[in-house]
C-alpha cells in the first residue's frame, strides 16, 4: 500500500479560505433574493391606482373629479436612467379597471387596477391620468417655435423618453394653461374626468406579476395627484367689540359686509409634470414661450361669482368664491431681513407674523404695490364689499366700500411664513370682517389690525369720509 502523502498546509488553508467564499456567497445571494425580485422575466402586472378624492389634507370621499378615464405610463429602470416601456389605454397597452372608493390614514378617493405586460424587477413609473381630449392645457416647442395642443405635448415628451430622457427630467417638462385663460385672466375649470392627475414612484414586481413597495415590502400602490389646487374662501362678518382682545359681543355693534368682487393676483400659467415640486423647481418668468405670451404670473380679472355654503356645525351662513389654479410653490419665510432691512418674523406664535403678509408699499393700485415683506409672485386675492356697522340702537355709522387683500398660503401660528399653494390640496379660507379695517383670516389666533384693508367709509354721525389703507 502506498503511503498517503500530507497535503500541505497552505493547501489546506487556501481550501478553508474558498469554502467560507462560497458559504458567504451562498448567504448573499439567498438574502438578496429574498429582498429584490428577478430581473427581467415578462409577466402581466396589476398595479394598483389611486385616483385623489376631495383635495384636502383629510381623509375625504370620492367626488367626481376622482375619475380616471386613460393613463399613460413611462416605465423607466430603477433609477429611472431608462425609459423601458410607454404604455397607454388609448393603445390597449393597459386595460384600467375598478374606480370603487377607499380610504386609509393618509389618502382617499378611488382605487383603480391598471393591468399590463412589462418585465420583472425594481422600476420607476411615472403616470399622466386623464391625458386624452384634453383641452384646457397645451405647450409651447421652443424647437418649432410653436403652440401645440396637450396630445402633441404627449407625443413630444413619448419620443423625449424613447431618446433616453431620464425620469427625473420627464418630470420637469413643463406645460400651460390654453392660453384663452391668462388673455382673459380666468382661472381654469374642469368637466370631472378632464382633471389632469400625475404620479411617479418606485415599485417592485414580482415573477408573478404583484406588485410591492420596495422600500417597505408593503402593496405597491401608485398615487395620483391632480396638477391643480382646489382654492376655498368663507366669508362672514361678527363685530367685536375689543378689537385687542377679540371678545366678540354683537349687541355692542352689528356689522354686515356684502362681497360684491374679487380679483385674483399672481396666478402660475404653467406648472411641471411630476408632483413633489420644491421652491427652487418652480418654474417662472424663464419657462415663458415667447415675448407674445402673457407673463408667466397673470392678473385674474375681476369676478362676481358668490354662493352661500351653511356650516351645520355652527349654523353659520358663509358667502363662498371656489377656484381651481395651477400650483405656486414659493419660498417658505422665517426669520431675517427684507430688501429695506426691516427684520421680520414668521414663526412667533401669536399672529404677529399674520399682520407682516398683507405689508405693502406704494401706491394703492394692485398693480403698483410692493410688498413688504411677501415674495413677489405669491398669490393673492382682492375681496371688494360694500361695508355697514350700525350700534346697538341700530343707529347707523358707517358705511361704504372696502377691501380686504389675503395672500394664499398654508399658514398658521409658528408658521406665518407659508406662500406656496401645492398641487392636490384644497384651501379654505374663512374670512371674518370685525370692523372696518379688521378682519380674522382661518388660522389667526386672535382679532387684529389688517394692514390688508383699504377703502373709502363714510361716517353718518359727522359725514365725514375716512380714507384709510
Amino acid at each position: 500500500m502506498q503511503a498517503r502523502k500530507d497535503i500541505p498546509a497552505f493547501v489546506k488553508m487556501a481550501a478553508s479560505v474558498a469554502a467560507m467564499i462560497a458559504a458567504m456567497t451562498s448567504c448573499v445571494r439567498e438574502t438578496f433574493e429574498m429582498t429584490m425580485p428577478e430581473e427581467g422575466r415578462k409577466v402581466t402586472v396589476t398595479l394598483p391606482l389611486a385616483s385623489p378624492g376631495v383635495m384636502e389634507t383629510v381623509v375625504t370621499k370620492a367626488n367626481t373629479y376622482s375619475n380616471m378615464a386613460s393613463i399613460i405610463l413611462f416605465i423607466y429602470n430603477a433609477d429611472g436612467t431608462v425609459c423601458e416601456k410607454i404604455l397607454e389605454t388609448e393603445n390597449g397597452d393597459i386595460t384600467l379597471e375598478g374606480g370603487s372608493e377607499y380610504s386609509d390614514d393618509a389618502n382617499s378617493g378611488r382605487l383603480y387596477t391598471a393591468r399590463f405586460t412589462a418585465t420583472s424587477g425594481v422600476k420607476r413609473i411615472c403616470a399622466i391620468g386623464n391625458y386624452e381630449d384634453v383641452t384646457n392645457w397645451e405647450y409651447y416647442d421652443r424647437e418649432a417655435h410653436r403652440w401645440g395642443n396637450f396630445s402633441e405635448y404627449i407625443d413630444r415628451i413619448k419620443t423625449q423618453a424613447r431618446e433616453g430622457m431620464s425620469a427625473a427630467e420627464l418630470g420637469k417638462r413643463v406645460f400651460f394653461l390654453n392660453r384663452v385663460f391668462p388673455e382673459n385672466g380666468n382661472t381654469p375649470t374642469f368637466d370631472g374626468w378632464r382633471m389632469i392627475s400625475t404620479g411617479a414612484g418606485n415599485i417592485s414586481i414580482d415573477t408573478d406579476g404583484n406588485v410591492t413597495d420596495p422600500a417597505t415590502g408593503s402593496e405597491g400602490i401608485l398615487h395620483m395627484e391632480r396638477c391643480v389646487a382646489d382654492i376655498q374662501f368663507r366669508i362672514t362678518a361678527k363685530a367685536a367689540d375689543n378689537p385687542e382682545t377679540g371678545d366678540v359681543d354683537e349687541s355692542i355693534h352689528n356689522i354686515t359686509f356684502s362681497p360684491t368682487s374679487y380679483n385674483i393676483y399672481n396666478i402660475p400659467s404653467g406648472l411641471r409634470l411630476a408632483p413633489g415640486r420644491s421652491y427652487d423647481d418652480n418654474p417662472n418668468e424663464g419657462e415663458r414661450p415667447d415675448e407674445s405670451f402673457p407673463e408667466f404670473y397673470f392678473d385674474g380679472s375681476e369676478k362676481k361669482y358668490f354662493t352661500e355654503v351653511k356650516d351645520e356645525a355652527t349654523s353659520t351662513t358663509y358667502t363662498s368664491l371656489q377656484f381651481f389654479m395651477p400650483e405656486n410653490i414659493q419660498k417658505t419665510l422665517t426669520t431675517g431681513v427684507n430688501k429695506d432691512g426691516e427684520p421680520y418674523d414668521f414663526t412667533a406664535a401669536d399672529d404677529s407674523g399674520y399682520r407682516l403678509r398683507e405689508r405693502w408699499n406704494g401706491t394703492d393700485a394692485n398693480e403698483e404695490k410692493i410688498w413688504k415683506f411677501a415674495p413677489e409672485n405669491g398669490t393673492y386675492v382682492v375681496i371688494t364689499g360694500e361695508y355697514s356697522e350700525s350700534d346697538e340702537n341700530n343707529n347707523h355709522l358707517y358705511s361704504g366700500t372696502t377691501s380686504y387683500t389675503v395672500h394664499l398660503g398654508d399658514f398658521g401660528p409658528g408658521n406665518w411664513g407659508d406662500f406656496s399653494i401645492r398641487r392636490n390640496h384644497r384651501y379654505i379660507y374663512t374670512v371674518t370682517v370685525s370692523g372696518v379695517n379688521n378682519i380674522k383670516v382661518e388660522a389667526t389666533t386672535d382679532n387684529e389690525t389688517q394692514p390688508g384693508a383699504e377703502g373709502n367709509i363714510i361716517s353718518t354721525q359727522d359725514n365725514v369720509t375716512r380714507n384709510y389703507s
